[in-house]
């Protein structure tokens, strides 16, 4: 029996950008199971352009919620042996779902597995590339995220055990990726660009420098014993960058970088715009 990916996608406000999100799952080589869409109290008409999408898509709709619980409601529907989770304003890189659903089949007793992320413009055209490398707890805990929602799928099971923190609004991934370390969860990087993950104004993470924010950093540092504030937090990070910075030259990662300064400026939606470099494996 093959492998089933569900796609879990939680909505707002984002009807500019969610028809690339819906493509890049319906033109997939491989199909997802399913695509879960929870739009949370869009006041656009985001959810009339999920509706008009020509794919197959299963749209609910809820009053506004917030970004965690919305997840985690996404996730007590969701049918499939692995999850990816895609934001409506991210998207799929070609050929995603063929390259994880190998691994997955090849070593089934994995729970994590993530690659290399794509930052993209708001009109989807490449920034720069941020490559993957081992997740580790060191550098989730002293440095950070090294990979973009888009570009990491969880065995459902495995997620199901830990869900996401609703008491967070920016830092989820961060805590979930704590928590599956914590857990023991086996995992992969490999070095493929599976999503894009979109830098605009109106994106999440680009609010999260206020005092939410802050508050939600010092939590996360105290609940994995990290130093919250002052030289201790500055060497932290720093023992942190610098981890972080060794992974990603162990594993190619510079280079890897290096090369995708060639594409900046391309339009990374592969559906539409015929690339001429293909979205594939260094």
């Amino acid at each position: 029996m093959s492998t089933k990916i569900s796609v879990v996608t939680p909505s707002y406000n984002h009807a500019r950008y969610i028809d690339d999100c819906l493509s890049s799952v319906h033109y997939q080589s491989v199909p997802a199971h399913e695509h879960l869409i929870l739009d949370d109290g869009s006041t656009d008409n985001s959810a009339d352009r999920v509706r008009r999408h020509p794919g197959n898509a299963q749209l609910c709709e809820q009053e506004n919620a917030g970004l965690a619980t919305t997840l985690n409601r996404l996730l007590a529907r969701a049918s499939g042996d692995w999850i990816g989770w895609l934001n409506s304003d991210d998207f799929y890189l070609e050929d995603a779902f063929a390259n994880v659903t190998r691994l997955m089949e090849q070593e089934p007793g994995l729970d994590l597995i993530v690659g290399d992320s794509v930052f993209v413009d708001a009109q989807a055209r490449v920034l720069r590339l941020l490559p993957a490398h081992p997740i580790t707890r060191a550098v989730t805990i002293h440095y950070g995220m090294t990979a973009a929602p888009s570009s990491f799928f969880v065995r459902r099971s495995s997620l199901e055990e830990i869900g996401f923190r609703e008491d967070t609004e920016f830092l989820m991934d961060k805590w979930l990726f704590a928590e599956l370390i914590e857990h023991g969860a086996s995992r992969r990087h490999i070095h493929t660009p599976l999503g894009a993950m979109r830098r605009h104004e109106g994106q999440v993470s680009a609010n999260a420098s206020g005092c939410t924010g802050d508050e939600e950093r010092r939590a996360f540092r105290a609940r994995w014993n990290a130093p919250i504030d002052g030289f201790g937090r500055r060497l932290s990070r720093s023992y942190g960058r610098s981890l972080h910075a060794a992974l990603k030259a162990a594993t190619g990662g510079y280079f890897r970088e290096l090369r995708w300064r060639q594409r900046r400026g391309q339009d990374a939606r592969w559906w539409t715009v015929p690339t001429a470099q293909p979205f594939a494996p260094e």
